[in-house]
C-alpha cells in the first residue's frame, strides 16, 4: 500500500462563505460519513479542513491505496466529488517527519 495525498475545493466559493445549500449540506452529511467510515477501517489515516471560509479552503486527506488508480477511484467516490460539489486532486504523499503520538494527538477529535 502507497500514500496519497487528496485536496478538496468547493465549486461554489460561497458554500463557505454564504452557508451550503441545502443540497449542498446533504451531500457534505454523506461526504463527512463517507471518510468517517474510511478512517474507521484503517484506509483514511488523516482528514480535516482548513478553518478559513474562502476561495482558499481546501479539505486533505491522507490514505493508503493500491496504486493511482485506486487512489483516484477512492476519491473519485466522495459524495462532494461525484456530485460536484467539490473538486479533488489526488498526489502520491510520503511522511519526512511525524512528531510522537503525545504531541498530535492533543489535536485529535474526541
Amino acid at each position: 500500500m502507497s500514500l496519497w495525498f487528496n485536496t478538496l475545493h468547493a465549486t461554489r466559493v460561497e458554500m463557505l462563505t454564504a452557508g451550503p445549500t441545502e443540497r449542498e449540506q446533504k451531500i457534505v452529511g454523506a461526504h463527512f460519513a463517507y471518510w468517517k467510515e474510511l478512517a474507521a477501517n484503517g484506509t483514511a489515516l488523516l482528514v480535516g479542513r482548513t478553518q478559513d471560509a474562502g476561495p482558499q479552503t481546501v479539505g486533505v486527506a491522507l490514505f493508503e491505496a493500491a496504486d493511482e488508480a485506486a487512489a483516484t477511484a477512492l476519491c473519485q467516490a466522495d459524495p462532494t466529488v461525484r456530485e460536484g460539489v467539490m473538486t479533488s486532486a489526488v498526489q502520491p504523499y510520503r511522511i519526512a517527519l511525524l512528531a510522537d503520538r503525545e504531541h498530535w494527538s492533543r489535536h485529535a477529535p474526541n
